[in-house]
């Protein structure tokens, strides 16, 4: 059984309780009607940690999935997480010596920006 040993890891989880703890909703005092935004801004900071570019339709469905539990967000969250990580163990194997430069949004108003200008920019 592995269990996640602080409440910013990216897991694995063996329950939902575990991952819950996990999410920034919870890490922030479960503060009401922020939910979504929380597991959104999980899913897009580990998303930008992995340094995964997301495009207009990706961010349809990030928002979609934000909808789900905190727990079901941070589950994906650290899985993205830990892919990447096992991606640069990997690298590192063969002679990389540093990771990539990633920018991630911490600020919850450009954040909100950048997906708007995301959604507009989108072909219908």
């Amino acid at each position: 059984m592995t269990v996640a040993t602080s409440s910013q890891s990216h897991g694995p989880f063996d329950n939902e309780r575990d991952a819950s703890a996990a999410s920034s909703w919870a890490r922030d005092g479960r503060p009401s009607g922020s939910m979504t935004t929380s597991n959104i801004k999980d899913l897009l900071d580990a998303c930008g940690s992995a340094g995964v570019m997301v495009g207009s339709y990706d961010i349809e469905v990030i928002q979609w999935i934000g909808g789900f539990e905190p727990s079901t967000c941070a589950v994906i969250a650290g899985l993205i997480g830990r892919a990447h990580s096992a991606g640069w163990e990997s690298a590192r194997a063969f002679g990389e010596s540093s990771p990539p430069v990633v920018v991630s949004a911490e600020d919850p108003a450009g954040l909100e920006a950048g997906i708007i200008a995301a959604m507009e920019a989108r072909p219908r």
